[in-house]
């Protein structure tokens, strides 16, 4: 009798599960945090993860695909729990879900079956994307391995799957790699641990994972288990080991990590609506917002996404203050993240006070304080927003206007590759016109004449590059210009600014009869005489080098201002250093100039 009980008991359930997934298919927002039929279905959805492309990763590889992505698994308990692999534009989920490609790693059937539960990284050295997943392997044993797969990212070919070396015959699920691909944690139910299933870490140490460790501080005799790393190396998990007594659903915790003793401390529960009655597992956090996966009553399936707002909003204002009381504050406060990306930017009033508005909380920000009357007057200042689980937070900054200008020194730009004995830089038309005094017999037709190289194709290769770096300069002391022409600065505050250009010769001998073939050059602002015809040796041609770049400079920067206005507050100093006799053996890098400019006030 009471196994006839238990067959009918079994056959009840069963029909209510394959009922519950006939039903009508999800509406678009079921109950509050669900993410409806862009993601869930009357199948099972969990264990969302993240594939993020960060500006590093864009610098490096700007045609390559630099969409935000969050992945998911679906597992139909129908089909014995086949799982499949589905993903969604981060920035443009309204747009879908859609499954991933037939060559996607995880789908190598041939190799393992269910794979599912993928954690992502780009390394940018090697320029692959990294993926481990968890799969039941197609032969042998029917406990779940962790398997590791990686994409060329130009290329966009995949590698073929391979276990991990950490794999044991127990169950191994759940992996999560840390941003800098050193820590790999996972869940199993191997020997060695406090519960059910732990959470276990593994270290890379000169690429090769060492032998797990157990991550008893998190760890209960429940079981715990979908880690998932945030930023700074800091986790979500799931755990039924923590709640009160005589409750066993799975809650979501967020533990910090101590990078000295490599523990995770302080397990911390999320509050309602995140956490409930119902299970939760499978956290993911992209900047303000958590993905999770539940079976809360009210959704699309047995578990289904859901996504909520982690903290309120918090509101950013302040003042911009000065001893001096007829310093002029207006100017421009500018907010960037910590990876230098400019969030947000606001005027600052005569009073000195500025609004920034809402931004993202829990946050580590930069603010860069710039005044259009006192550009050197800089002032940046750092700080972390709060994180409150629904009140809305004012933060009240206050700066300071330095006393003094902001030092600038622009030490050592150099110009290099000139071409052998010639003293113009390698710009592209320098070298055009060097050219043409070869080729109507101008140069290098008698031994005045014959220490200059005739350059023909030999120097092309350096024009771009010698370019880039008087352009480099020629807009940095452009910048500098504006400040010595600035209208609302007092002239006696404006200051100086001055050019130092030096120029240098590789150690090859100039003949005797060698001579400055070209015009006489009487230059008083830059107290520069050169006699045509005068005797060339290497101190005359590492200043002619010196003398030429700055003219070089002081046309393009003509073609912006009139120099006319600040040509009292601008020095030059000029020189010519001989041979280069440092440890360079390159001659074409020998053969150089170098910039180095400062402001005094």
């Amino acid at each position: 009798m009471k196994m006839k009980n238990i067959i009918i008991t079994s056959f009840l359930i069963s029909l209510f599960l394959i009922g519950c997934r006939t039903t009508e298919d999800c509406v678009e927002h079921k109950v509050l945090g669900n993410m409806g039929n862009v993601v869930n279905t009357n199948d099972d959805e969990h264990s969302p993860t993240l594939l993020l492309a960060t500006n590093q990763f864009k610098k490096h590889y700007p045609d390559a695909d630099t969409n935000n992505y969050l992945y998911y698994t679906t597992t139909s308990p129908i089909k014995e729990h086949e799982e499949e692999i589905y993903y969604l534009y981060l920035d443009s989920m309204h747009l879908g879900s859609f499954a991933v490609t037939e060559d996607f790693p995880l789908n190598n059937t041939a190799l393992f079956r269910n794979a599912g539960v993928p954690s992502f990284r780009y390394d940018i050295d090697r320029g692959v994307l990294e993926v481990y997943f968890a799969a039941l392997p197609r032969q042998g044993r029917l406990s779940r391995d962790i398997y590791y797969a990686e994409m060329d990212i130009e290329t966009e070919e995949w590698t073929l799957p391979i276990q991990l070396s950490i794999n044991t015959k127990y169950w191994e699920s759940h992996p999560t790699i840390s941003r800098d691909g050193k820590i790999l944690l996972f869940a199993s139910d191997r020997e060695g641990g406090k519960g059910d299933i732990d959470i276990w870490a593994s270290f890379k140490e000169n690429g090769v994972w060492g032998m797990p460790i157990n991550v008893e501080e998190i760890n209960t005799v429940g079981i715990d288990y979908t880690p998932m790393f945030t930023e700074n190396n800091d986790i979500t998990f799931s755990t039924n080991g923590r709640g009160e007594r005589g409750r066993k659903d799975f809650d979501i915790y967020y533990a910090k990590y101590d990078s000295i003793n490599r523990k995770w401390l302080n397990p911390t529960m999320f509050g309602f609506p995140i956490n409930t009655e119902f299970d939760e597992t499978g956290a993911t956090i992209y900047n303000n917002r958590i993905f999770l996966s539940s079976n809360r009553r009210g959704g699309c399936g047995g578990r289904d996404i859901y996504s909520f707002q982690i903290c309120g909003p918090v509101l950013v204002n302040g003042n911009v203050k000065c001893e001096v009381p007829t310093e002029i504050l207006t100017g421009t406060i500018y907010l960037y993240d910590m990876d230098e990306n400019l969030v947000n930017y606001c005027v600052v009033n005569e009073d000195g006070s500025f609004d920034l508005g809402e931004v993202m909380p829990n946050k580590n920000f930069i603010l860069n304080y710039k005044n259009d009357c006192y550009p050197l007057k800089q002032n940046k200042y750092s700080f972390n927003t709060p994180c409150s689980d629904s009140t809305a937070v004012k933060v009240v900054v206050t700066m300071m206007m330095p006393e003094k200008n902001k030092q600038i020194e622009l030490t050592d730009i150099n110009i290099h590759h000139f071409v052998s004995g010639y003293y113009k830089p390698n710009t592209n038309t320098n070298l055009n016109s060097l050219k043409m005094g070869f080729s109507y017999n101008l140069l290098g037709q008698n031994s005045k004449s014959k220490y200059i190289e005739n350059p023909e194709e030999n120097y092309n290769q350096y024009i771009q590059i010698v370019e880039g770096s008087l352009n480099d300069a020629v807009n940095y002391i452009a910048q500098l210009i504006e400040i010595l022409d600035n209208k609302c600065i007092d002239e006696n505050k404006k200051g100086k600014l001055i050019i130092d250009v030096k120029g240098w010769a590789d150690p090859r001998n100039i003949s005797p009869d060698a001579e400055y073939v070209e015009d006489t050059i009487d230059d008083k602002i830059m107290k520069v005489f050169v006699k045509k015809g005068q005797r060339m040796d290497n101190n005359l041609l590492s200043l002619l080098r010196a003398y030429f770049t700055a003219k070089y400079f002081e046309s393009e920067i003509k073609e912006k201002y009139n120099l006319t206005d600040v040509s009292n507050r601008i020095i030059w100093n000029i020189a010519g250093m001989g041979i280069d006799k440092g440890e360079e053996t390159n001659e074409g890098t020998k053969r150089r100039v170098s910039i180095n400019l400062q402001f005094l006030e």
